[in-house]
């Protein structure tokens, strides 16, 4: 099950820089993440549940098909980096990341353009659950 087909929750504090984001001049209008901000759910971060998938957050995934994990975590694009496992929430695959929770599922595009399936083991660490208000 991805979560891309219903609303999602966001905390209001990732809603207020996501929304800056997509202003500044400079960046590219990412209309996957709008249509996602337009839609949301918005709590107070202290309301977030402690299972769902913020900024900031460390993702383990598990490829369905071979069960190999993988861990990213949701940047800010200036914090951004493939090499490093960060992956920018300007990124298709970033905006599809974000709300998701524990369980969910996503089909993530490989290099060759196959899709494969992806399921959310576990978050690492999350912001708001951390207690990590300023991040």
């Amino acid at each position: 099950m991805s979560s891309n087909s219903q609303s999602v929750i966001l905390s209001e504090q990732d809603y207020d820089r996501l929304t800056k984001f997509l202003r500044l001049q400079g960046f590219k209008s990412s209309a996957l993440l709008a249509e996602k901000l337009a839609t949301a759910e918005l709590r107070p971060q202290k309301e977030i549940p402690d299972d769902l998938v913020t900024m900031n957050s460390v993702v383990e995934f598990v490829d369905v098909e071979t069960g190999k994990k993988h861990q990213v975590s949701l940047e800010y694009p200036f914090s951004s980096g493939v090499t490093e496992n960060r992956i920018s929430i300007l990124s298709p695959l970033g905006v599809e990341i974000l709300g998701l929770r524990i369980g969910d599922s996503i089909s993530w595009p490989t290099p060759t353009g196959r899709r494969k399936p992806y399921q959310v083991l576990r978050l690492i660490f999350q912001p708001e659950a951390a207690g990590k208000w300023d991040l």
